[in-house]
């Protein structure tokens, strides 16, 4: 198992290198967006391979999103397609491994259903993963929550049984879908094989009384049982890579949660 964290989006993808040597992270999940967009990284491929190999750091990054490959409208749907292809040909050129996709279709629900959609999604991943194997270069479709036009993790059964595409499980966005930690653990148990990334981020606890929202709090700071959600992990039943993911520019809380997690992970 190897950990890391995603850069914050406001963040210069040097420092985020830089930082994450320092932390003693393996690698760092650049966002492709802001600093690190792709046309930036591109012009400076140089300088962020060199980067990388004077820190000792791998490369893992974010796809950027909004990219709306479930949309119902064509056009809209190709076009988010062709800029992923450009941002995996980019962040493959630089020796990044994977990247996280989220499965985006902001389509007005009121006229669209899931199923639609889907028809829609599943094409789009199978050529976004033809394209990236070609690439030797791993996307890793990310459950996200339903109120925001995305796969949730309870409907993500579609896309592991119509699909070989690799998946990011992330468990604020578990929370929110309503998935206790003793179901992330079974769920990671149950398609180990096909999750091959994590996305560790707290959020506060819907037992609390606490609605539920994207906050993506340090480990610790919500209400989120990580010993029970990572026993697989733990049991060396699930291996892969895992990435810390905050709301947050301020590496101390970075620093503190890489810390409470290997705790946990003890």
């Amino acid at each position: 198992m190897r950990t890391g964290f995603v850069s914050f989006d406001r963040e210069a993808y040097s420092e985020s290198i830089a930082h994450a040597d320092e932390l003693g992270f393996d690698y760092v999940e650049l966002m492709m967006d802001g600093d690190a967009h792709r046309d930036q990284l591109e012009r400076d491929s140089d300088v962020v391979t060199d980067a990388l190999a004077t820190h000792d750091v791998d490369l893992l990054v974010h796809l950027p999103y909004p990219m709306l490959i479930g949309s119902p409208h064509r056009h809209q749907r190709t076009g988010a397609v062709e800029e992923l292809k450009r941002c995996i040909e980019v962040a493959a050129t630089l020796g990044a491994e994977k990247g996280v996709l989220h499965p985006d279709s902001y389509a007005w629900r009121r006229v669209w259903d899931r199923d639609e959609l889907n028809s829609m999604l599943i094409p789009s991943v199978r050529e976004l993963d033809e394209f990236a194997a070609e690439h030797e270069f791993e996307i890793c479709l990310e459950n996200h929550y339903d109120d925001v036009g995305s796969l949730d993790v309870h409907g993500f059964d579609v896309v592991l049984s119509e699909t070989d595409t690799s998946m990011t499980f992330d468990t604020g966005h578990a929370a929110i879908s309503g998935m206790t930690e003793s179901e992330m653990a079974s769920f990671l148990t149950e398609h180990g094989e096909r999750v091959s990334h994590l996305h560790l981020n707290d959020t506060r606890h819907p037992d609390t009384g606490y609605q539920g929202k994207d906050e993506h709090l340090p480990l610790g700071y919500g209400g989120l049982d990580f010993a029970t959600a990572l026993q697989p992990v733990r049991e060396g039943i699930w291996d892969g890579t895992l990435s810390i993911e905050l709301d947050t520019a301020d590496f101390e809380y970075l620093e503190v949660s890489k810390r409470r997690l290997e705790r946990i992970l003890a």
